[in-house]
């Protein structure tokens, strides 16, 4: 059953979706406007739990009718993004990309986006915007979440257990908001995108609906609350940024505040619901859903078509396309499934019409399925594209393996000393170790083919994601320590100071993946780390860096103190995108390559700290080797990651394993041996 239509509520889902819109589109001062999820989950929690509480206390709750409801609220215009995405893919992504797209689409469909996003690619990882349906991932939670809702309050009434709702929501409340807090520290990732660690927030919404509340004495209170309210929703979305710990505890003031924005007395509208309830605000909020599933798919392929999103006049216009595209949406999918209606007398059409619903959004979400399906079983068309840009396309970037040594990604066992030598063990006289995370994990293949032909043992320690740092807490930009960085760290230093087979050591880190570095081409890495040692407890930008050059003194001076030979490598060059893909669309759009490189100056601007430290390492560290890359990578001042027909560069700086022999050029472990020519 609906309840009544309140206008003050879609001027709160224009703050939602303004808020959303407008932070993806990186305009303005909302570095918090992805807390709009969490106000669209709070409204969706007091209308959906309203209709629900009031057809069990009327004419009862009909599963049935509830997903006809959902099915013709959701499915059309959801549907329409979806062929929308699927049909633009064709034209605008890359074979792997219109894989990675049919993927997504049918975790989509299937309303399991929020998992598939949380196993693979995401806001976690690379950049957000290169997934054209990476938004659905909330769309999937508040589904799952009326997978088990309609039916627990159906449980609830049916066994006479409704007076014990609101201490039963209470209690499943807190139960989920604690499990978020504490999975922030194991995995904001999970906390991020589960459906039961978000919960708590739609059941905010469902608490407000259950209407055991006070009625407000006067107008003054009503105004005290909605200040208070407008106050708890904006803070979060002009102070929170990509650093703030989220959701846990940290999505309480946007929840709390859309709850108070709800909570009214029609005797004493508060200056909150007026303004709310003004033209402008209602009608965004009642194209809120269209606007919120049309904006990103949009943003994403103006992305993707010319490596970064327009800025200035060319952003708003494509902010206006956004708005008319949702209105069209709104005018005409929404609408006519939202509102059609049957000739048939009612008596007779209601359940008629709620089983043909059923069966029609049933059918509708098989044959999507089944056509993004296809785009995943062939394997993205590639025929669309010429020979070479295919090629460069199907490059697959093998996992890190080594033959003594050890790769850890996920986990770092407690024993990740013994083991990682353990194999090396069984081969007689001194030995290579490389050392590091993914940047030393590129070299393996080229640094155990040379040293194995000049009659040298080589044992990789790789952890990926961990910078070779001992001593330092590693921090991601959200608050959660890595752990594994500092057990694997200790465990290496310590096997290097204990065994006598050592003779040198090369050791490579993502050092710039600092929280603060302001990399080419803008874009925020999620992986960036904060790091801490004892003197330097801060997390900042100048605390990590100091923390970083104290690390690798005391390392440097460990190890030059056992007569043990030291290469420290720098890093390959940064692009503003991925290599890969850049390159693969230079050559389908008969492009240059060259628009896909970057200069030493600009490389040199983002590395200038890194840079400093390095330097005064080599001042006090003269014996050892700091071999730097970019004058094989960047020969004429400009750095390219595709050369003579050649990849060199995968990502934004991984390199290809023609890329790493190309980067080790010259690299001289001993004195006056040159290994790699």
């Amino acid at each position: 059953m609906h309840i009544g239509y309140r206008s003050d509520i879609d001027g709160l889902r224009f703050i939602a979706v303004g808020s959303v819109v407008l932070f993806h589109a990186g305009l303005g001062s909302m570095s918090g406007g992805f807390v709009g999820v969490d106000i669209f989950f709070v409204i969706s929690g007091y209308l959906i739990s309203a209709g629900l509480f009031k057809d069990a206390e009327t004419q009862g709750i009909s599963i049935a009718r509830f997903y006809e409801r959902r099915i013709k609220r959701i499915i059309p215009a959801y549907g329409a993004v979806i062929l929308a995405a699927l049909l633009a893919g064709l034209f605008l992504l890359l074979p792997s990309e219109l894989t990675d797209l049919g993927k997504s689409a049918l975790a989509a469909t299937l309303f399991v986006a929020n998992i598939h996003f949380w196993t693979g690619a995401g806001y976690f990882s690379g950049d957000p915007l290169s997934h054209p349906l990476l938004h659905l991932w909330s769309l999937a939670v508040e589904e799952q979440f009326y997978i088990v809702w309609p039916v627990a309050v159906l449980l609830l009434y049916r066994l006479g257990l409704a007076r014990w709702r609101v201490p039963m929501i209470v209690a499943t409340l807190v139960i989920t908001l604690a499990a978020s807090q504490l999975m922030l520290g194991y995995s904001a990732k999970t906390a991020f995108y589960m459906a039961p660690l978000r919960a708590w927030e739609l059941l905010t919404g469902a608490l407000l609906a259950c209407g055991h509340w006070p009625r407000l004495k006067s107008g003054w209170i009503a105004h005290t609350i909605g200040a208070a309210a407008l106050v708890l929703i904006l803070v979060p979305i002009f102070t929170y940024t990509q650093a703030t710990q989220f959701p846990g505890v940290a999505a309480i003031p946007p929840c709390l505040g859309t709850a108070l924005a709800i909570y009214r007395d029609e005797r004493h509208p508060s200056f909150l619901a007026r303004l709310l309830s003004h033209k402008i605000p209602v009608f965004i909020g009642t194209i809120s859903y269209s606007l919120y599933i049309w904006h990103w798919p949009i943003l994403s392929f103006a992305w993707i078509a010319r490596g970064s999103l327009p800025t200035g006049p060319a952003l708003w216009a494509l902010l206006a396309l956004t708005l008319a595209v949702s209105a069209l949406s709104w005018r005409f999918i929404e609408q006519p499934f939202r509102t059609r209606r049957q000739s048939r007398p009612p008596a007779q059409s209601r359940p008629d019409r709620t089983r043909r619903t059923l069966a029609l959004g049933g059918a509708a979400l098989t044959m999507l399925a089944v056509f993004t399906g296809s785009m995943v079983a062939l394997h993205g068309l590639p025929g669309r594209l010429p020979p070479q840009a295919a090629r460069i396309d199907s490059i697959v970037r093998a996992p890190y393996a080594t033959r003594d040594g050890c790769v850890f990604s996920d986990r770092v066992p407690a024993d990740a000393g013994p083991r990682c030598f353990a194999s090396a063990d069984h081969t007689p006289g001194a030995k290579i170790v490389l050392w590091g995370d993914s940047f030393a994990g590129q070299h393996i293949k080229t640094i155990e083919q040379q040293f194995q032909t000049a009659g040298q043992n080589v044992v990789s320690v790789i952890a990926t994601g961990c910078s070779p740092l001992p001593g330092t807490g590693q921090y991601f930009g959200k608050g959660r320590a890595d752990t594994r960085c500092e057990r694997m760290n200790s465990a290496i230093l310590d096997q290097l100071q204990n065994r006598h087979d050592i003779r040198g050591v090369i050791i490579a880190g993502r050092w710039s993946n600092l929280y603060g570095l302001q990399a080419p081409g803008g874009a925020f890495d999620p992986t960036a780390r904060f790091l801490t040692d004892a003197n330097h407890p801060h997390r900042s930008l100048n605390s990590s860096l100091g923390a970083m050059e104290a690390s690798l003194d005391q390392t440097l001076t460990i190890l030059r103190a056992r007569n043990i030979a030291v290469a420290l490598l720098r890093e390959p060059p940064r692009y503003p995108q991925a290599v890969q893909p850049c390159i693969a669309r230079a050559l389908w759009h008969s492009l240059s390559p060259d628009r896909c490189a970057i200069t030493t100056i600009d490389e040199d601007k983002f590395r200038g700290p890194i840079n400093a430290i390095f330097t005064h390492l080599a001042t006090k560290h003269p014996d050892v080797t700091i071999f730097d890359p970019a004058p094989h990578l960047c020969p004429d001042g400009q750095c390219r990651g595709f050369r003579d027909g050649i990849l060199l560069t995968h990502d934004l700086e991984h390199l290809t394993p023609a890329g790493s022999k190309v980067a080790l050029t010259g690299l001289a472990l001993f004195p006056a041996r040159h290994l790699f020519q």
